[in-house]
């Protein structure tokens, strides 16, 4: 009540209370601060942290999360909603939910509900099936026979080195395009394929370095070792903090630490629940002569499509890609996590982390303020670091099809068949593009917006 009335400067009008206020009213009210409120923090932070799970897809991601954690109730909550039994969700309110929304908000994959679509400058993961093309253009190995049979009508039209990544990824590719790619940690082999393209695996977030991922892990460890270190020097070491209150209890600061170290392996058990519940394929490019062109990954977005009650413009995007990730839902019930089953699991995440931040809110009570504020420092920084690994993003600007706005709907197909020819396209061949570009629409289900006739006539006379 005294600081409130001098905070709102009305201080003065009670005689009493000006005794009151005093520098250890102020000392106490900073300790009960610090370790009352700054805990409570560590709590919240929900979006932050769905963004930072749904995009995690490795041990290191999920050591970085778990060290000096924010939005703990996210957290578990979410492990719950993936890996819980109705019961259970019944608990944190999920009883009802589609199976599909937690996939939705809190993995990397994409499936028959859930798809992945540019939206105004960003990567937005919603709800249906989408209008989306994915291929991979290869320089098939023998142009001069690529470019006869392109010419011959009567022979089945050659795909020019354009596939869907599927096919060139799983060895399906039947003029030697699969040879550009090997599949990374090849332990437990599959051929299973995302439904949909994985946009915000291979477009919308720059991937962060094994190398920086490394090394943000290593200062988080290096950061939470301090504060053990300081935690004990503040307790044990330096008597002045305790001149005008009584020393701790050694109780106090064993279960402060426990706590803490419940709580970081709590975190950590979540995120990999999380994680694991989508399975990555990691595809990386081999390298080959300078000379020879690289694989080329485009994708085209239909414009003018409504998708969960949403509507999408165009969107086109190419690059020469190093590395290609495809994400889908594990579906085994039976696949173990951490050579336990996920039920399992969970219950130990859970307790875990539940009890771990009680044991850490009680414990820190019983220590003096600045520890508790050093853990909240700790946590700040780690959550800037989280950010900043996912801060490199798609640009609204890369997508060659904003600057036209709503006058490239119905034609994607068009702009890129031209955009192909006219570039460093080898064989300037407008007919084979044409059949290499309808032969994957209908195989990916794109709508039926082929290359008009005006267009069509004009490229097969390009040669």
């Amino acid at each position: 009540m005294i600081i409130v009335l001098h905070l709102l400067g009305l201080l003065p009008l009670f005689p009493g209370a000006s005794a009151l206020s005093s520098a250890e009213d102020w000392s106490s009210f900073a300790d009960n601060f610090a370790t009352d409120l700054a805990p409570l923090i560590t709590l919240f932070g929900e979006q932050v942290t769905k963004q930072f799970l749904s995009e995690s897809v490795g041990l290191v991601d999920n050591v970085i999360f778990g060290l000096a954690p924010l939005g703990i109730l996210t957290a578990v909550v979410s492990a719950i909603r993936l890996y819980g039994r109705a019961s259970l969700k019944s608990f944190i309110g999920r009883a009802q939910e589609a199976h599909g929304v937690a996939e939705a908000e809190l993995c990397s994959s994409t499936s028959y509900d859930v798809c992945e679509l540019w939206s105004n400058g960003g990567i937005c993961r919603v709800f249906g099936r989408p209008k989306i093309l994915e291929f991979i253009y290869t320089r098939p190995k023998s142009l001069d026979a690529a470019k006869e049979k392109a010419s011959d009508v009567s022979d089945e039209p050659s795909h020019c080195g354009i596939y869907l990544p599927k096919d060139v990824l799983t060895d399906e590719a039947p003029d030697g395009s699969s040879a550009h790619w090997d599949e990374v940690n090849r332990e437990n082999p599959s051929r299973v394929f995302a439904p949909f393209p994985n946009l915000s695996l291979n477009v919308g977030t720059r991937r962060t370095s094994k190398e920086v991922l490394m090394t943000a892990a290593a200062a988080g460890l290096l950061l939470e070792a301090s504060f053990f270190f300081y935690a004990t020097w503040a307790t044990f070491y330096n008597p002045d903090f305790y001149i005008s209150e009584d020393a701790p209890h050694p109780w106090s600061f064993v279960l402060g630490m426990a706590g803490t170290v419940l709580l970081i392996c709590g975190m950590f058990l979540c995120a990999v629940l999380v994680e694991r519940r989508s399975v990555e394929r990691r595809f990386k490019r081999i390298e080959t002569s300078d000379d020879e062109p690289k694989p080329r990954i485009f994708w085209l977005q239909c414009g003018d499509q409504r998708v969960g009650d949403q509507q999408f413009r165009s969107f086109a995007y190419s690059e020469e890609k190093k590395e290609y990730m495809t994400s889908y839902v594990e579906t085994r019930k039976w696949a173990r996590v951490l050579a336990l089953r996920p039920g399992h699991l969970l219950w130990v995440a859970i307790v875990s982390s539940l009890l771990g931040f009680a044991c850490q809110f009680v414990g820190f009570r019983g220590l003096h303020g600045s520890i508790t504020l050093y853990q909240l420092a700790c946590t700040l920084v780690m959550s800037a670091v989280r950010a900043l690994l996912r801060s490199r993003r798609l640009g609204r600007d890369q997508n060659l099809l904003e600057y036209f706005g709503r006058h490239s709907d119905s034609d994607e197909l068009d702009w890129q068949a031209l955009a192909i020819v006219s570039g460093d396209f080898p064989f300037k061949s407008g007919k084979c593009l044409h059949h290499a570009l309808t032969d994957l629409t209908r195989t990916f289900r794109y709508p039926g917006r082929y290359l008009n006739e005006s267009l069509t006539t004009a490229l097969c006379r390009w040669d």
